[in-house]
C-alpha cells in the first residue's frame, strides 16, 4: 500500500487534469481580435488562427510568476514553426514544433531524459496514432514537480523527464507563429494559486489559476485499492510553498505495456 501511495502522491500534481483556460474563447466572437494577442482572430472553426494578411504571424504573450509546481496543457493545429516558452530570467523552456509534435529545449540545448539519455519530445499532432482521425487538432501537456520538468503525450503517457534548475519563477508564457491556417484550440495552466498566477497578455486582463475543488473531511478515512486498482485516498497532506493542504483523489489504473504501474487522475479536492 505505501508503493501506491508514494506514486499517488505524485501523480496527483504530474497527472493533474487542467482546470482552467487562459483563452477564454467563449467570450469572443467569431473574427474577434483577442485583447492578449497579436495578430489573431478567433476564427469560422471558434478557435484562434493567425490573422489573414497580417505583416507577421499570430503570438500570445502572458507576463506570469510560474514557480513551484504547476501542469501546462495545450490544444492545437499547428505545422512547423509554432513555439510555445516558458521564460524567465536568463533560463527558458522551449517546446518546438517540427510537424510531427515538438521537440524540447532547456535553455537552448535539445532536452535529454534523465533516465535514457535520449532526445525526447512532447504532443502529438492530428492525425497521428494517438490523436483520433475525428478530432483535427493534437495534444501537448507539460509538468513541472520539485524542479523536474515531464512532458506527456495525447492520452497523457509520459514522453520524457529532464532535470531543471531549481528556484526559477517563469515571468513569461509565450506562444508563437500562428499562421492563418493554424488553430489554437485551448492553452490551460493548473497549480497551487500562491505559487501559480497568471498576469496580464499583452494588452489583456489578468487571470488566476483557480483553487482545487472542495469537499471532503481531512484524516477522512484510510485508502483504499479495489480489484480493479482503481484507488481512493480520502485524505492526503500536500506541501506547498504557501502552507500545507490537505486534499482528496480518486485514480484510475491505467494498464501499460511496459509493466509499470500508472494513475490517472480523475477527480481530487481540497478536503474542508
Amino acid at each position: 500500500m505505501k508503493r501506491y501511495l508514494m506514486a499517488a502522491a505524485i501523480l496527483l500534481f504530474s497527472q493533474l487534469s487542467v482546470a482552467e483556460d487562459l483563452l477564454k474563447l467563449d467570450t469572443l466572437s467569431v473574427g474577434d481580435k483577442p485583447s492578449y494577442g497579436k495578430y489573431l482572430v478567433k476564427s469560422q472553426n471558434g478557435f484562434l488562427s493567425g490573422e489573414p494578411n497580417a505583416i507577421d504571424n499570430g503570438s500570445i504573450e502572458f507576463d506570469t510568476s510560474f514557480s513551484g509546481n504547476f501542469a501546462m496543457t495545450a490544444e492545437y493545429a499547428f505545422d512547423r514553426g509554432a513555439e510555445i516558452r516558458l521564460t524567465a530570467e536568463g533560463y527558458e523552456i522551449k517546446l518546438e514544433g517540427n510537424g510531427n509534435g515538438f521537440r524540447v529545449y532547456v535553455n537552448g540545448s535539445r532536452a535529454k531524459d534523465t533516465v535514457t539519455g535520449d532526445y525526447f519530445g512532447a504532443g502529438d499532432w492530428a492525425g497521428s496514432k494517438l490523436v483520433p482521425e475525428s478530432e483535427f487538432h493534437g495534444k501537448v501537456k507539460l509538468t513541472i514537480i520539485n524542479n523536474t520538468l515531464k512532458t506527456f503525450d495525447a492520452k497523457d503517457r509520459p514522453m520524457g523527464t529532464t532535470q531543471l534548475k531549481e528556484n526559477v519563477t517563469y515571468t513569461k508564457l509565450i506562444v508563437s507563429g500562428i499562421r492563418p491556417i493554424d488553430s489554437l484550440v485551448s492553452l490551460n495552466v493548473l497549480g497551487d494559486t500562491a505559487t501559480v498566477n497568471p498576469g496580464t497578455g499583452t494588452g489583456g486582463t489578468g487571470t488566476t489559476c483557480p483553487t482545487l475543488p472542495t469537499g471532503g473531511t481531512a484524516n477522512a478515512g484510510t485508502p483504499t485499492l479495489g480489484a480493479n486498482l482503481n484507488m481512493t485516498i480520502p485524505s492526503l497532506s500536500y506541501q506547498t510553498l504557501g502552507g500545507n493542504m490537505n486534499l482528496w483523489a480518486e485514480l484510475q489504473f491505467q494498464p501499460t505495456n511496459d509493466g509499470k504501474f500508472w494513475w490517472t487522475l480523475t477527480n481530487y479536492g481540497v478536503n474542508q
